[in-house]
C-alpha cells in the first residue's frame, strides 16, 4: 500500500477490509486502549478539526509536548490531517501553539507570554467538513529535532514524500510485517528514533504497535520485556542503555517466565553501541528464548530522517577487533585475540536501500578501507534543510552529500562507527578516541555502566589538549582514588593513558533527551571541576 502521506495512507488502511483490525494499542493508566486502523484515523480527523476550530491552518507550525503517548499521537497525527507541521519535543520551545497533554496543562499556561497552549485531550472537533487533502497535504510533514548532542538542537525539516519514502525503503531492507506481527516501543516521540522508527514505521508497514511512554519505562523497565513476551513481539527499538539496564535485572526478570523467542529485530540505536551490551544481554536472555542474531544494530540521525544502515535480518552480528593504538593514527587494524589495547567494534550494516555511505579522509577523497574518516550520506530521503538555518545547511549538505560529523570506517562494506569528529581529543599529537576511552573505562568495576565521559581540555602550559576522564560511581568519598587508579590501570592496560580521572555521583553527567552525552556540558563541568 503505498502513498504519499502517511494521512492518505491511514484513510486507506481504515477503508481497506483490515480497517477493523488492531493498528495501535496505547498504554494510559496501566491499561491497554485499543484502535482499530478506522479508529486510528478517526481520531486523528477529530484532532485536525479540533485544532482547525482553535484557530490553525494548513502550513501552520505548532510544538507537540509528546511527554504521554495518546496525547501526543493526536496531536501529531491530527497535524498532518490539517495540513499543519509538528515539531514534537521534550521541553518546551518557544513558538506560536504548543499542545500539550492535560495533565501538564496547568503548568503550560505559565509559560512564556504570548504561547498558545492547547489540550491535545481537548482537541476532538468535528470533522465532518474537514477537508481531504490526500497526497496534496502541505509540502512539510515535520520539523524534527536534531539530539543536541554536540550544541544546541537544531530543527530538521522533513517533507511528507521523503518520510513516506524513507519509511518505504526501511520497510524493504526491514521485511517485519508478517500476519499478526506486532511491535512495542516505550520511546519518546520528540526523538526521530522513537517517531519514525517507533510509531510510524509500524503504521507504514501495517502492523500492530504496541506504544507506552519512556516514563512506564523508567519506573518499570522490566514492563516493556513483559510486553514483548504477552504480545509475541517481533520488533522493538531502544538505545543500548535500555538493554544493558535489563541485563542488570535479569534474574528478576526471568523468574516472571519471559518468553521472548518471537522477537526478530532487537532494534539497537540512538546512542554510540558497545558489544558488551550485546553479548551481556543475549547471554542472560538465552533462557528466555532470545537468539543473538535478533540484535539488529544500526547507524542513523535526524538529518537522514532516520536510518542510515541497516545489518541483514537474523543474520550473526559482526564484532571487529581492532588495534585501539593504532585507532589513534586513523586505522582501524584488525587483531586476532584481545590483548592489550585491543578494541572492539559493532558493525552496523550498509546503507539502506537509495543510501549510499561513504568514509572521506580530510581532503574529501573517499579513504581507503579500514581507514578511519567523516562519514557522508547520500539519499534521496535527507533533510530539505535545516529550519531557518541556511549557514548550516550549507555546512551539512555538499553536493547531495550529508556530512555527518561521525568518523567511522568501512571494513567488507559494513560501516563501524567510532564516534564523533569534533570529539577527538588531540594530546601531545596523538589522537585520542573518547569513545574507547569509555568503553574501556565502564568495564571498571565500581564506574557506572553509560556514565563516562573523556573530553580534551586546552592546556596554556602544555600548549596542547590534556584527556580528562569524567566517570560516575555510587562508591564513597574515601574509595574515589583507589577507583582511579584503577581506573587509569585499565586505560594503560590497553596503551592509554590520560591526564586526570574525575569521579562524580550518578546523574552527574549531562546528557540528551535520547541519552547521549551531552559533549559541550561535560567539557564544562570538567573545567569547572
Amino acid at each position: 500500500m503505498r502513498a504519499r502521506t502517511l494521512p492518505a495512507l491511514l484513510r486507506a488502511r481504515a477503508e481497506s477490509s483490515a480497517g477493523g483490525q488492531p493498528g495501535l494499542r496505547l498504554r494510559t493508566a496501566g491499561a491497554w486502549q485499543t484502535w482499530s486502523w478506522s479508529t486510528y484515523w478517526r481520531q486523528a480527523r477529530e484532532s485536525a478539526a479540533g485544532l482547525r476550530e482553535a484557530g490553525l491552518r494548513p502550513g501552520d507550525a505548532l510544538l507537540v509536548l509528546a511527554v504521554e503517548a495518546e496525547a501526543a499521537v493526536r496531536a501529531i497525527l491530527g497535524a498532518w490531517v490539517l495540513g499543519a507541521v509538528p515539531t514534537p519535543i521534550g521541553l518546551p520551545f518557544r513558538l506560536d501553539v504548543l499542545v500539550v497533554p492535560r495533565s501538564l496543562a496547568q503548568a503550560a499556561t505559565r509559560g512564556p507570554c504570548g504561547l498558545r497552549v492547547l489540550v491535545a485531550e481537548d482537541l476532538a472537533g468535528d470533522p465532518a467538513d474537514l477537508p481531504d487533502h490526500g497526497d496534496d497535504a502541505h509540502p512539510i510533514a515535520l520539523v524534527q529535532l536534531t539530539s543536541g548532542s554536540t550544541g544546541r538542537p537544531r530543527g530538521v525539516v522533513i517533507p511528507h514524500h521523503r518520510l513516506s519514502s524513507h519509511l518505504d525503503a526501511m520497510s524493504r531492507a526491514l521485511p517485519v510485517a508478517d500476519p499478526g506481527a506486532v511491535g512495542v516501543s516505550w520511546l519518546p516521540l520528540y526523538h526521530d528514533m522513537g517517531l519514525v522508527g517507533g510509531l510510524l514505521f509500524p503504521l507504514y508497514a501495517g502492523f500492530e504497535l504496541r506504544l507506552s511512554s519512556p516514563h512506564d519505562f523508567r519506573a518499570r523497565p522490566c514492563a516493556w520485556l513483559q510486553d514483548l513476551s504477552e504480545s509475541g513481539a517481533v520488533i522493538t527499538p531502544a538505545p543500548p542503555s535500555a538493554w544493558m539496564l535489563c541485563v542488570r535485572l535479569a534474574e528478576r526478570a526471568i523468574a516472571t517466565g519471559l518468553d521472548l523467542s518471537r522477537l526478530r529485530c532487537a532494534l539497537v540505536g540512538a546512542e554510540p553501541i558497545g558489544a558488551r551490551v550485546l553479548r551481556e544481554f543475549a547471554a542472560a536472555f538465552a533462557p528466555c528464548g532470545f537468539h543473538a542474531e535478533a540484535f539488529f544494530p544500526c547507524y542513523g540521525l535526524a538529518e537522514a530522517t532516520l536510518a542510515v544502515t541497516f545489518p541483514r535480518l537474523l543474520s550473526p552480528r559482526r564484532f571487529d577487533r581492532v588495534d585501539g593504538r593504532a585507532l589513534g593514527n586513523g586505522l582501524a587494524e584488525p587483531l586476532a585475540e584481545d590483548g592489550p589495547g585491543a578494541m572492539t567494534f559493532v558493525g552496523l550494516g550498509q546503507g539502506i536501500p537509495g543510501t549510499t555511505v561513504r568514509v572521506v579522509d580530510e581532503e574529501g577523497a573517499d579513504a581507503a578501507e579500514r581507514r578511519v574518516g567523516e562519514i557522508w550520506v547520500h539519499s534521496e530521503t535527507l533533510m530539505e534543510s535545516y529550519h531557518r538555518d541556511a549557514e548550516a545547511t550549507a555546512a551539512a549538505l555538499v553536493g547531495g552529500w550529508l556530512r555527518t560529523g561521525d568518523l567511522g570506517y568501512l571494513a567488507g562494506g559494513e560501516l563501524f562507527v567510532t564516534g564523533r569528529k569534533k570529539d577527538v581529543i588531540i594530546r601531545a599529537g596523538q589522537n585520542l578516541v573518547p569513545a574507547v576511552i569509555e568503553e574501556i573505562a565502564s568495564g571498571v568495576e565500581g564506574v557506572r555502566a553509560g556514565g563516562v565521559a573523556a573530553v580534551g581540555l586546552w592546556s596554556e602550559a602544555l600548549a596542547t589538549q590534556i584527556a580528562v576522564v569524567v566517570a560516575e560511581t555510587r562508591r564513597p568519598l574515601a574509595e574515589h582514588a583507589a577507583l582511579a587508579r584503577a581506573v587509569r590501570e585499565a586505560l594503560k592496560s590497553h596503551g592509554l593513558s590520560v591526564d586526570e580521572v574525575r569521579l562524580v555521583p550518578p546523574g552527574t553527567l549531562p546528557k540528551t533527551t535520547s541519552g547521549k552525552l551531552v559533549r559541550s556540558g561535560v567539557t564544562a563541568l570538567a573545567k569547572a571541576g
